[in-house]
């Protein structure tokens, strides 16, 4: 009888173990993949920086684009304005133009 129990104690340790050792191992292939992760970040932020860093003076020249984009819309809406109050309104005393 004593020696059943200490059996089953004993598969019952080897199997704690194996789970400890697979739970161990599962935890290490987690670090190793969040260290690449973590490199991979390093990378993408670092070139962001460099992205950043270049695009910053392209400020003034946005707006400087965008200053002459709405001095370009207003002209046209002037002449949009200049057509409309040059066409004569159509009369019912004209002739039809079509035979």
């Amino acid at each position: 009888m004593i020696a059943a129990i200490a059996a089953s104690a004993a598969v019952f340790l080897f199997l704690v173990i194996v789970a400890v050792l697979v739970i161990a191992a599962y935890l290490v292939i987690v670090i190793v993949t969040l260290q690449g992760v973590s490199r991979r970040l390093v990378n993408v932020l670092a070139c962001i920086d460099v992205v950043t860093s270049k695009t910053g003076p392209a400020a003034p020249v946005i707006v400087d684009i965008n200053r002459d984009l709405a001095a370009g819309r207003q002209a046209l809406e002037d002449c949009v304005e200049r057509l409309q109050a040059r066409q004569v309104p159509a009369t019912a005393a004209q002739p039809p133009r079509y035979p």
